[in-house]
């Protein structure tokens, strides 16, 4: 009996195997259709027949055998329909493979009523292990029930016991082969979920990947294909690996390679250039990573094309060193802070000037490096600058260095661009020019024999003076001087001797008339003018009167003259309270009028009108 028994365990372990064997690839789950369910239930079904063949006879028509452990792995596997169908088919092979009788239907009923109380149970919204316990108590108490009914009380004891023992064994040995059997599938199938979504991701990913094993490739992603010029991605397929790495780069490659192959390390991101199928060369940064792909070791590389980024990287550094070209050649000085007043840049010419290298100023503060530009013209200039962005140009003289610079500066998003050069010697040039220029403007109002103003001085200051007294309200009075015979001085004695007479009668008229805002000028030849602002016209008398015998007393010989033997004057006095009412002609008249009576007598002081 053990025998038998012992044989039908062995026949489900074996059948368990097959069944999986058969089912490979084949997941009945949840989602498992109909006619895979009932084809489960039709090969459990075939296999009941198979365990009915080598059942113990107890009778001609009862048997014992582990059919009902077939029954669950239907209902199992295949659900309500799986255990339905081999219910069905093993009830059937019941009744037709052994003599009918009331044992015969009985075992059929129950081989049905099994299947469908197992049924029942799939359905059941229980942990797994409890329904698999359920059905296995169910079916073998089914068993149990129909042998207290069938078989004679005194063989049963026996027989219970090797039929609870062989079932007990055989439906432990087919849940734990089953659990391996069914764990090795769900691993199978995860991973072959995993490596179907890892192949999706890598082929939609937006990056190049290429896996190469053994110096030659084994996978590409459509993007690594198009960036290395391939049609598709098989077109890569064996290729080596090295030929499309550039020549230069090969030696720092190969080394890399064996850092990742032979240490199992992750490799950091580095630029190299790749030789794409047409020749081109592209820039590209590579990561790449140890992995195991088809059970050999391989390394994973991701492939990113910076070639635009490299080109534009070469553009800047091309502009930049043009643009320094062009900051070294000028004759400018010129520097650059950004935002927080660090150097930028120092041209070679601001290096002389500012008396440091450039080494010594990029990165630095100016403010800390130069601290005797606080609170100067350039300070506020750059200050300026900066905060109003606008530009600004400034001349100052700079006294620590005792020179004169011309600065501007120009803001920006970065810092502040400066150029600045020396101006020293333009501003000294332009000093002596002004100087010069001063000075000539000067003598454009002198006399250049007598040193005293020149009759367009004398026309400037007496306009001047006649609105500043008419605004004031004050007296603005004229004398008019006439050497008394010079033209006889001159044709006795000669022109030298005349100029130095001229000469002598300006410094003494100097000496008796000068003061604050009076003006003494040579009116014309022996002619001279003097405009006397405040004075009244009893004043402007007086002083006329001390000039005409200043003059008599220098005791200049004139053995020519009618009136004395030394050089006189004769002098016309006008005083008025001018009015803008009034032309200032009329002051010059009278004056004009008051000379020509003094002249009449010679050596005379008159005031005009009469």
């Amino acid at each position: 009996m053990f025998k038998e028994l012992f044989t039908d365990v062995t026949l489900i372990i074996v059948f368990l195997f097959v069944l999986h064997l058969i089912l490979e690839g084949t997941w009945i789950g949840d989602a498992a259709t109909t006619r895979k369910r009932i084809l489960v239930g039709l090969i459990n079904g075939a296999y009941g027949l198979i365990l009915m063949q080598f059942a113990v006879r107890i009778t001609d028509t009862i048997i014992m055998d582990l059919r009902h452990i077939v029954i669950v792995l239907a209902a199992r596997y295949g659900g309500i329909a799986g255990v339905i169908t081999a219910s069905l088919l093993i009830a059937t092979g019941r009744l037709t493979m052994f003599p009918f009788s009331t044992a015969t239907v009985i075992s059929s009923s129950n081989v049905l009523l099994t299947g469908l109380i197992c049924a029942w149970l799939t359905i059941r919204r229980w942990p797994s292990w409890q329904r698999l316990v359920g059905m296995h108590a169910v079916s073998v108490g089914s068993v149990t029930l129909l042998f207290i009914y069938l078989v004679d009380p005194k063989v049963l004891p026996l027989l219970l016991t090797c039929f609870w023992m062989t079932s007990a064994l055989a439906g432990l040995m087919a849940q734990w082969f089953s659990n391996v059997l069914t764990t090795k599938k769900e691993m199978a199938s995860k991973l072959a979920q995993s490596e179907a979504f890892n192949r999706t991701v890598l082929e939609h990913v937006p990056a190049a990947i290429l896996i190469h094993a053994q110096g030659r490739i084994v996978y590409s992603n459509p993007f690594a294909a198009l960036l290395m010029g391939a049609s598709s991605p098989s077109q890569l397929l064996g290729e080596p690996i090295l030929p499309f790495i550039h020549p230069e780069d090969r030696p720092r490659v190969q080394e890399r390679l064996r850092q990742i192959m032979e240490e199992r390390k992750h490799a950091e991101a580095i630029e190299e250039r790749f030789v794409r199928l047409d020749g081109e060369i592209i820039d590209v940064k590579v990561t790449g990573i140890s992995i195991e792909y088809n059970e050999q070791s391989a390394s994973l590389v991701v492939v990113k094309d910076i070639t635009s980024r490299k080109r534009q990287e070469r553009l800047l550094a091309e502009a930049h060193e043009r643009t320094s070209n062009i900051l070294e050649s000028i004759a400018d000085a010129f520097f650059s802070v950004d935002r927080q007043w660090r150097f930028t840049y120092v041209n070679r010419e601001a290096e002389r000037v500012l008396g440091r290298s450039k080494q010594e100023l990029l990165g630095h503060v100016i403010w800390t490096q130069f601290p005797r530009v606080m609170h100067t013209k350039f300070h506020d200039a750059y200050q300026e600058a900066m905060q109003h962005d606008r530009p600004v140009s400034v001349q100052t003289y700079f006294e620590p260095l005792g020179e004169w610079f011309e600065v501007r500066a120009f803001p920006s998003k970065e810092g502040l661009s400066v150029y600045f050069h020396n101006i020293t010697d333009r501003k000294m040039a332009e000093l002596e020019l002004q100087q010069l220029n001063e000075e000539l403007q000067r003598y454009s109002y002198l006399d250049g024999l007598t040193g005293l103003a020149n009759r367009r001085a004398f026309d400037l200051k007496l306009h001047l003076e006649w609105e500043k007294g008419a605004e004031e309200r004050k007296p603005l009075s004229l004398l008019l001087m006439d050497i008394d015979y010079f033209k006889r001085y001159n044709d006795t004695y000669g022109h030298e001797a005349g100029d130095r007479c001229l000469k002598q009668v300006a410094a003494k008229l100097s000496e008796l008339a000068a003061a604050p805002e009076r003006l003494i000028s040579r009116y014309g030849g022996e002619e001279f003018a003097i405009v006397l602002p405040g004075l009244d016209g009893e004043e402007a008398l007086r002083q006329a009167e001390t000039i005409r015998t200043g003059i008599e007393s220098l005791g200049i010989a004139h053995g020519s003259s009618s009136v004395s033997e030394v050089v006189t004057v004769s002098i016309g006095v006008s005083s008025m309270l001018p009015n803008l009412e009034v032309e200032m002609k009329e002051l010059l008249i009278e004056a004009d009028r008051a000379l020509y009576r003094s002249k009449e007598r010679r050596n005379a002081v008159s005031v005009g009108p009469e």
